[in-house]
């Protein structure tokens, strides 16, 4: 190593932590369904650690993370289904998928005036946030490789909910002051030059979240005092960074495993349990947050005369909704 930092004329430290990524890698290579996890309820520990040592996250770093993630699930998932003798047949579904995403291109193309953000959008960030975890998951759709996507899926968020909780009280909080004259703080643990990123603190304890609320009804024969304390955490954070879309999907997703996915006596479960326990505790929640806060939750969904919004300015999400 010596020799090495001598000729390219490297600090050691930066040979040691290459050495470390690279490790990390192989090991991830070697569990790609922790890649995938990581990069669906992840991603912010990913940047809560460049927070905490004092380095400012950019397109290069944030790229070569994901492609990390994906080599690895990639990688590891074909390597997984050679080594399990379960080969990799692309079925009508993928075919259709691919198709789909290439109409959506060509139309892009052919109607966007905008190239730069187009090339984002649809070369960028479409292969890397939907076609690469796609078949990440179709190689890893085994019942062994599923049942660890859900334990890792509430594992990771709920280390997360650790150093999370602690920001949340006496570590980074962030304030933005409304055209409403109202001071809300919507929660991220970590802020790059002076933007916070509340949005990925919501989807990383939602899908959490969901799991759970199943693993409750489908797998659980007694309610575990362990299951109803991240049941509060995950809720927590989700209401605490204010994540208006992410709540919203989470409310529907539970409605249509409420009403489509479950038979009379679950039902009937269900409500009992969300009276006893998800009440009170979602109250709990409530009673934690900052004034302002709620009062900015409540106008979200605040009627007005669609004539005098500015859809460019307000900040109630329900207006922009409805122009």
């Amino acid at each position: 190593m010596l020799y090495l930092t001598a000729f390219f004329n490297l600090n050691p430290w930066i040979i040691l932590i290459l050495i470390g990524l690279l490790s990390f890698l192989f090991y991830l290579i070697k569990r790609p369904v922790l890649a995938l996890v990581i990069q669906f309820v992840g991603t912010s520990a990913y940047l809560y650690l460049l927070y905490k040592f004092g380095i400012e996250t950019g397109r290069l770093k944030t790229g070569i993370f994901f492609s990390a993630l994906i080599i690895a699930y990639l990688l590891g998932g074909l390597w997984l289904s050679k080594r399990t003798g379960r080969r990799f047949q692309p079925t009508a579904v993928d075919k259709i998928f691919i198709l789909f995403w290439l109409l959506i291109l060509v139309d892009s193309l052919l109607r966007s005036p905008n190239f730069s953000q187009l090339f984002k959008n649809s070369l960028i960030y479409a292969p890397v946030f939907v076609i690469a975890p796609y078949f990440g998951a179709r190689l890893l759709s085994s019942e062994e490789q599923i049942k660890k996507f859900l334990n890792y899926s509430i594992l990771i968020p709920t280390i997360l909910a650790v150093p999370f909780l602690y920001e949340s009280f006496i570590g980074t909080k962030f304030f933005i002051t409304a055209g409403l004259d109202l001071l809300f703080i919507r929660f991220s643990p970590f802020v790059f030059n002076g933007v916070s990123n509340h949005i990925l603190i919501g989807f990383t304890f939602a899908i959490p979240l969901i799991i759970l609320w199943i693993k409750l009804f489908e797998k659980e024969k007694k309610i575990r005092l362990f299951n109803l304390i991240l049941v509060f955490l995950f809720l927590y954070f989700i209401i605490r960074s204010v994540t208006r879309g992410v709540i919203i999907g989470l409310i529907l997703a539970l409605i249509i495993y409420f009403l489509f996915l479950t038979k009379i006596k679950r039902k009937i479960k269900i409500i009992v349990f969300s009276i006893i326990f998800i009440l009170p505790i979602f109250l709990l929640v409530l009673w934690m947050l900052p004034q302002g806060l709620i009062n900015f939750i409540l106008n979200t969904f605040q009627w007005r005369d669609l004539a005098t919004i500015n859809p460019a300015e307000d900040p109630c999400a329900f207006g922009r909704l409805i122009a």
